[in-house]
């Protein structure tokens, strides 16, 4: 028999006795009620993803080992990238986000943007100057290494560097031609050096 069930038939069977037996009865009754109708448990409770690191020995050099843990799954960060990462860490509140130092060539320190899937967003940022979290949106200085195929029509050589705002996906919403990039969150615009953009990248005359 279900436990409310149990509860319901002792608080209807079970009458008073006197003024004693009645507060007994009623204090008993109080009791069922809590145990046969406890309140509503939170259920489905979201752990959000871990960064993980660890120490190993490789061609007799200790080097920084790091994994993200989202569950079940795990990604190892140093398989995504071909150099030495030396610190990663959260970008956001929600590990969605995260951020991977790294050194490339002549020691060259850069920066990327991981989704905590394993999906590189960017490579080859100088820094990551603010983070729009609402809109995913991600104010950069970039390197003409980073640009890549583009540095060309940029006129980025590797070592140059430029303002650009990516989507979540790494496209440009406003493209690495800046030297410097604000965003006003009240009026939701971007002011890069004498232009004004809106919140989706359009240019506002």
């Amino acid at each position: 028999m279900p436990r409310y069930s149990v509860g319901l038939w002792f608080i209807c069977s079970v009458g008073p006795r006197g003024a004693s037996g009645t507060i007994r009865y009623l204090s008993h009754a109080f009791l069922l009620l809590i145990l046969c109708f406890p309140g509503r448990r939170k259920q489905n409770i979201t752990m959000k993803a871990e960064l993980i690191s660890r120490e190993e020995i490789k061609d007799d050099d200790e080097i920084t080992i790091w994994t993200i843990k989202d569950g079940e799954s795990e990604i190892c960060l140093n398989n995504l990238f071909d150099s030495n990462i030396y610190d990663c860490d959260w970008l956001d509140d929600e590990h969605t986000f995260c951020i991977v130092n790294y050194s490339e060539w002549e020691s060259t320190e850069l920066t990327a943007i991981v989704r905590v899937s394993g999906e590189i967003i960017k490579m080859g940022l100088n820094s990551i100057e603010h983070f729009i979290e609402k809109e995913a949106l991600f104010i950069v200085i970039i390197s003409g290494f980073g640009v890549g195929d583009e540095s060309a029509y940029y006129m980025m050589d590797d070592t140059d560097s430029k303002w650009a705002v990516l989507n979540s996906w790494g496209g440009y919403l406003i493209s690495p031609e800046y030297d410097s990039i604000e965003f006003d969150e009240e009026e939701q615009i971007f002011y890069a050096d004498d232009y004004k953009f809106n919140i989706s990248g359009e240019s506002i005359t």
